[in-house]
């Protein structure tokens, strides 16, 4: 049996395919590794959609796609009883947050906020000396309606709303806050926040600088994202009736705040940014769904959640979330099943951000309800025990 040959044999590499026919790269891959991925043909979408959404295009991964709900969301934005849909392999997923929408929704429903707005990039700027670095960075904070007017110049839809600047030896780092609208907005404040340095340079010459730096902490996890907002900063409460948490989630007020009191002392211990069960299963669910940037949920899913015993004997449940990075326009949000799904809770489009927020947010913590429950009351490995039996019977062999 001969040998496939080798990838880049034909002196090509995949980038110099060239056209929008992913059928083209996929007979390239088929000649130069023996494998075409003809499986990921189909797609919902056509190649010329995904300009500017990704390169070297070959088809589509198939996710399956599952709803749960309806959860009731009484917010500043979301008002109502939503189906949230959830692109997910992982087995008992839907389910557990099935059973928290439920709890919810039956004690009147999550109560939702978005407390704060904003987006920032910091880039750096280098000088002689400590000195200079200081002077440049009260420069920056005095020229700040300048450098706004600059920034605007570069995009319609964001608006440099802050500055702080950060002297460290001879680097200024400077923090240039924005608001974005209903667009997640990276690519915007990368764009403008550079046209803004360059305009520094002419105005007020530094050895260099460097657009991004690490400071601002996009996709890796950070304590100074616990402090202040990077997205949106969202808070959700309620309270939950001590019959509706035996009804719905099967265990005693009692008993599952014995279990998040030895919760709080694991994340202790283990010195974790945040403190919830699982914000980041749904929102990798959601985020799929909803043609997110999935990345972000390294800065999402650093929330914290918090339940105390209050009245008589009812649970109040308390959760923030301070890095809520989502989207309603732009990017993968234009893709058909993306918009289907943002239609779907009504987030389809301009002036929607803030409640796909807010849903996403009251659905993260009836996640961490229905978990914690599942885990107070020893029902969490017998759902993944019944899901994998269940798996292994129904699936076959790959020949």
């Amino acid at each position: 049996m001969s040998k496939p040959p080798a990838v880049g044999d034909d002196g090509r590499g995949a980038g110099q395919i060239m056209g929008t026919d992913p059928s083209m790269r996929r007979a390239w891959l088929a000649h130069n590794t023996g494998h075409s991925l003809d499986v990921c043909e189909h797609t919902a979408f056509t190649p010329e959609e995904t300009v500017g959404n990704i390169e070297n295009l070959i088809g589509a991964a198939q996710v399956p796609l599952g709803i749960a709900g309806p959860i009731r969301v009484n917010g500043g934005y979301a008002q109502g009883s939503y189906y949230v849909p959830f692109a997910t392999t992982e087995g008992t997923l839907v389910s557990t947050y099935q059973y928290g929408m439920r709890a919810i929704t039956e004690a009147g429903g999550a109560n939702a906020h978005v407390l704060a707005d904003s987006l920032d990039i910091t880039p750096c700027f280098i000088l002689a000396g400590a000195r200079e670095a200081i002077s440049f960075a009260r420069w920056l904070q005095d020229h700040l309606p300048d450098l706004k007017a600059v920034a605007a110049e570069a995009t319609s839809h964001g608006d440099l709303v802050d500055l702080h600047a950060h002297v460290f030896g001879r680097r200024v780092f400077a923090q240039f806050v924005f608001s974005t609208g209903d667009a997640m907005g990276m690519n915007m404040v990368n764009l403008a926040v550079d046209d803004v340095c360059r305009h520094i340079m002419e105005v007020k010459p530094c050895e260099r600088y460097y657009l991004r730096c690490n400071y601002s902490s996009d996709k890796k996890p950070a304590a100074i994202n616990l402090f202040g907002n990077y997205g949106k900063e969202v808070a959700v409460d309620m309270t939950l009736p001590a019959g509706v948490v035996e009804a719905h989630l099967g265990v005693s007020v009692g008993e599952l705040l014995e279990f998040a009191a030895t919760g709080r002392l694991g994340i202790m211990q283990a010195g974790a940014l945040g403190a919830n069960a699982h914000f980041a299963n749904g929102l990798a669910a959601i985020y799929v769904a909803c043609g997110q940037d999935v990345a972000q949920i390294v800065n999402a899913s650093i929330g914290f959640l918090d339940m105390e015993l209050i009245g008589d004997g009812d649970l109040y449940v308390a959760a923030r979330l301070p890095n809520l990075v989502v989207a309603t326009v732009g990017g993968g949000t234009s893709l058909p099943t993306a918009r289907g799904c943002l239609a779907l809770l009504g987030c389809g489009g301009e002036g929607t951000a803030r409640k796909f927020a807010e849903i996403v947010g009251a659905t993260l913590v009836a996640g961490d309800l229905a978990i914690c429950a599942a885990l107070a009351n020893g029902r969490f490995i017998e759902a993944h025990r019944r899901s994998r039996r269940v798996r292994d019977r129904s699936v076959k062999p790959v020949q």
